[in-house]
């Protein structure tokens, strides 16, 4: 038997998970998102969680390890380009520390596309072809599966709808531009509003 461990950076929590060849989830650990906190000590924090939960489980043949996360992501350089939901996490490097930490092959997916991959093949998107996942959570992310593939674009981002303007004058979005779809309906926004 096969396993992998499963990582998630988002602007409000990052996890990991421990996951068999059958898609079983097996273990997960989750830690808040501290204001201020640095890439280095979130990666040293997750490195830790997986050593932990392939020591709690005995597990010694680790196949490969998937990190989603928020966006703009370069998924060929394995970086978060800058990502507005992670201030100051600019042209970090991600995939390096947890290769080096594991020694296995290390894959990084902007969260959107990992989730409409996860929900094509194991969700309401089984047996489609063809869907769109819209995620509305710190931000607002959107990943295309089109005709039995992941669209991901050149670098990982196409689909990314929460970008996009609807008014042209409107609210500041974290990106910089004013009116995105994130800035109304992101999960951070939403609360400001409340």
């Amino acid at each position: 038997m096969e396993y992998f461990l499963g990582i998630d950076i988002g602007g409000t929590k990052v996890a990991v998970s421990l996951w068999s060849e059958a898609a079983q989830l097996l273990d997960k650990l989750r830690f808040e998102m501290i204001p201020g906190q640095t890439p280095t000590e979130v990666f040293d924090q997750l490195i830790q969680g997986g050593q932990a939960l392939l020591a709690k489980h005995h597990i010694l043949n680790l196949k490969s390890i998937g990190i989603s996360s928020a966006g703009p992501i370069d998924v060929t350089a394995g970086v978060i380009v800058d990502a507005p939901n992670l201030p100051g996490w600019k042209n970090v490097q991600i995939v390096a520390p947890f290769k080096k930490a594991f020694g296995v092959p290390v894959r990084l997916e902007n969260d959107a596309n990992a989730a409409a991959l996860a929900e094509w093949q194991f969700g309401a998107g089984r047996g489609h072809r063809s869907l769109i996942y819209i995620t509305l959570s710190s931000g607002v992310g959107g990943g295309l599966i089109i005709n039995n593939q992941l669209w991901a674009g050149f670098r990982g981002n196409a689909g990314e709808v929460g970008h996009i303007v609807l008014e042209p004058e409107g609210k500041l979005c974290a990106c910089g531009f004013r009116g995105c779809w994130e800035a109304y309906c992101g999960g951070k926004n939403v609360q400001k509003d409340l």
